[in-house]
């Protein structure tokens, strides 16, 4: 069982694994409500404080600011985001407590959204795609070897569109080999 425990323990070559619910809060001129995006994400640490990781969340219940005129509903957002980040964790692996700082890449998807305020109207039908860049802080907290929870905030720049947005949620994973 002691032999065991070091093939659970934070450090380089660790995978971590992890489930997040995050509330999204958008640019007023995207003519969109704020909603929630939930997902997963996987990192391997590079070194014992920097970690590259792949995540991917899906957009929940995210209204448009206008309502249809034939049923005078609004419309429903539908979408996804998949994001490239490097994180660095500050502190020792065998800390409880770990802020982070991230930055990162990704890929915004969103159905029916209005075109931009200072743009020429489209028939909102169409997907908004946008690369964004992500930039985040926060914190981990160890229970354990290779149990966590992370809190923590997200800015995002969308380089197509130019809007600046941000996330606040929360996640729980765990922790792989090391």
């Amino acid at each position: 069982a002691a032999g065991s425990v070091n093939a659970f323990a934070q450090g380089q070559g660790a995978v971590e694994a992890e489930a997040f619910a995050k509330r999204y809060f958008t640019d007023s001129s995207r003519n969109i409500e704020n909603g929630n995006l939930y997902g997963g994400s996987v990192s391997y640490f590079l070194t014992e404080a920097v970690s590259l990781g792949l995540s991917y969340g899906e957009y929940h219940r995210i209204d448009s600011d206008e309502k249809v005129l034939a049923n005078n509903k609004r419309k429903k957002i539908n979408g996804s985001l998949a994001t490239l980040d490097a994180t660095y964790h500050f502190r020792s692996a065998t800390d409880a407590l770990r802020p982070y700082l991230s930055a990162g890449f990704g890929h915004q998807s969103l159905s029916n959204v209005q075109s931009f305020k200072d743009k020429p109207s489209r028939s909102g039908n169409g997907r908004d795609r946008t690369t964004m860049a992500l930039i985040g802080a926060g914190a981990k907290y160890y229970f354990g070897e290779n149990f966590f929870v992370r809190a923590g905030v997200d800015g995002m720049h969308g380089l197509d569109n130019n809007q600046s947005e941000w996330m606040a949620g929360m996640g729980i994973g765990l922790n792989f080999g090391g």
